[in-house]
């Protein structure tokens, strides 16, 4: 159909108002979630010999949560329903 092909960036629909704190915001959550997000993940630290520095370990616990949730949310009881026969019929051949 081409909707999504025309479609570079979310703002070039006119409908949808975003900016660019907001881009900045869904940068951050993806490291997060790959897990390191450097603010959060290299630590310094004071030791005897000096200041020193580390990777934090990480459980990658976002990544943990979203799989949990969309494994509760999207589940085998799941339907999803789309109003318009055509795009409905495009969906189903996919």
């Amino acid at each position: 159909m081409g909707l999504i092909s025309g479609i570079k960036k979310v703002t070039d629909n006119r409908k949808i108002t975003i900016d660019e704190e907001s881009y900045k915001q869904i940068d951050v959550w993806k490291a997060i979630y790959s897990g390191h997000f450097s603010e959060w993940h290299d630590l310094k630290y004071q030791t005897v010999e000096g200041q020193k520095q580390r990777r934090m370990a990480s459980l990658n616990m976002a990544k943990v949560v979203t799989q949990e949730m969309s494994s509760l949310i999207f589940n085998e009881k799941c339907s999803i329903n789309i109003s318009d026969e055509a795009l409905f019929d495009n969906i189903k051949n996919v």
